[in-house]
């Protein structure tokens, strides 16, 4: 029922194929699989401190530092988990990569999902565009600017900044990112 919805949903745009991008379901990628054998596996992975600043400018409020570092500390190691179970199926892609070299980042993903390159898709990309409302982000809808990129640095708190690094530094090392 949930494949056949998406794929009268892909069509009706005039869409060959269907994805999802809720964060959440990186928590689901086994069940995922099971239901839908062969579903290649996006994840792109923001620097953890730089989430925890994006989070505090969602509708919903904000969220504690400690709560926000174990929560993007589990979604790392499950995402290095799944890559390594589901290794012709995973891409792991940077947020901040997406950031600097767009264009490198769309054609390497759409590589990886066997769709042919095409600008529309980086115009769309640029503009941020999709046919989905978000009511949460106050940031929907404006253009994708490289000033996202180590906010961390400038607007963080001391005192987030030594929780998060504490609880999480091991998986933003291992990630890359500079503490």
């Amino acid at each position: 029922v949930f494949e056949t919805f998406y794929e009268l949903y892909a069509k009706v745009k005039g869409k060959s194929h269907w994805g999802d991008k809720t964060p959440e379901n990186l928590l689901h990628i086994d069940l995922i699989k099971y239901y839908f054998p062969n579903a290649k596996i996006v994840n792109v992975i923001r620097d953890g401190r730089d989430v925890k600043l994006s989070w505090d400018n969602i509708a919903f409020g904000k969220a504690g530092t400690v709560y926000m570092a174990k929560l993007w500390q589990e979604y790392v190691v499950l995402a290095d988990k799944f890559s390594k179970k589901y290794s012709k199926d995973f891409l792991t892609v940077k947020y901040e990569d997406l950031l600097i070299g767009p264009e490198v980042e769309i054609k390497k993903i759409l590589k990886f999902i066997e769709e042919p390159y095409d600008s529309k898709i980086f115009d769309n990309y640029l503009a941020h565009k999709d046919d989905v409302g978000h009511a949460k982000s106050k940031l929907h809808g404006k253009k994708i600017s490289k000033s996202n990129l180590t906010k961390w640095k400038t607007k963080m708190a001391n005192r987030d900044l030594i929780l998060f690094e504490t609880i999480a530094h091991k998986e933003l090392e291992k990630e890359g990112y500079e503490l």
